[in-house]
């Protein structure tokens, strides 16, 4: 294989540097997100559930054309929810389920006296950094698009650096091979 030029190495070498530097500020939030993501159910601070019942009476329609968002409004105000927390409500089989923010689920049933009501608080910034992975708007997915480019400019950059038998044509080449076979190996065995 042909050399690559001193002037081309030096280039790529800034390159990588610095590209290094910013991916690896990316990565770090990355690897919090998704640590923190994988492992939810073992930090108890993450979830804050509380549940309740309480006393209401409210006559739940039988079709779903004859309630509104106003009514359900309505009803989170009653309970002691502000109601522009509101986001949907479903009402199937005698249930009416009012969905507010913060994982607010209020659940009232043909019949009954009594308001089900279950809240999850989670701490503001693990929440911004749980919506990462879940590509919240256009501007997130552009922004990880970039991101993706840079990391393979790294990638490239790196695999250049180092010539001959350590390089991309010798061992560091099987090592790369070795780092793309593991996870597939590892999602085929569990699949």
């Amino acid at each position: 294989m042909k050399k690559i030029s001193p002037k081309v190495l030096k280039y790529t070498r800034l390159t990588h540097r610095y590209l290094s530097y910013i991916c690896t500020g990316i990565l770090l939030v990355y690897i919090v997100s998704g640590f923190l993501l994988n492992h939810y159910k073992e930090f108890e601070f993450m979830r804050q559930k509380q549940e309740k019942i309480v006393d209401y009476v409210y006559e739940v329609p039988e079709n779903k054309l004859d309630f509104t968002a106003e009514q359900a409004q309505k009803i989170m105000r009653d309970l002691g929810y502000d109601a522009a927390d509101y986001k949907r409500f479903t009402l199937k089989d005698g249930t009416l389920s009012i969905v507010g923010a913060n994982q607010l689920v209020i659940k009232i049933q043909t019949g009954s006296k009594q308001a089900y009501i279950k809240e999850i608080h989670r701490p503001k910034f693990l929440t911004a950094l749980n919506q990462l992975h879940r590509n919240p708007n256009t501007t997130w997915t552009i922004f990880s698009d970039a991101f993706l480019l840079l990391t393979v400019i790294v990638i490239i950059t790196g695999l250049l650096i180092v010539p001959g038998k350590k390089g991309v044509f010798g061992w560091g080449g099987a090592l790369v091979l070795a780092g793309v076979l593991i996870p597939l190996l590892i999602y085929w065995l569990a699949v």
